[in-house]
């Protein structure tokens, strides 16, 4: 999904209708039909359950010497 959004900008749904102009869903190993439910939303979730372990393997690897890491987050919304 990240290599789709960098090449083919646009929603998930829309990535999940470029099978027919691209060969990217083949090189990831996806020779059936393309369901956005499990081939996009369902890995997305699983991102999630592990998301607060995946972030502290990553502290622990690259915060080690107490660097200064900025990143972006100009894509994500805060719902009030």
């Amino acid at each position: 999904m990240i290599i789709g959004r960098i090449i083919y900008a646009g929603s998930k749904l829309s990535l999940s209708h470029v099978k027919g102009i691209s060969s990217l869903w083949e090189a990831c190993g996806i020779n059936s039909k393309i369901n956005v439910d499990h081939h996009c939303y369902r890995p997305m979730d699983k991102l999630l359950d592990n998301q607060e372990k995946i972030q502290k393997e990553l502290a622990k690897k690259h915060l080690a010497d107490k660097h200064l890491i900025l990143y972006d987050i100009t894509s994500t919304y805060l719902k009030w």
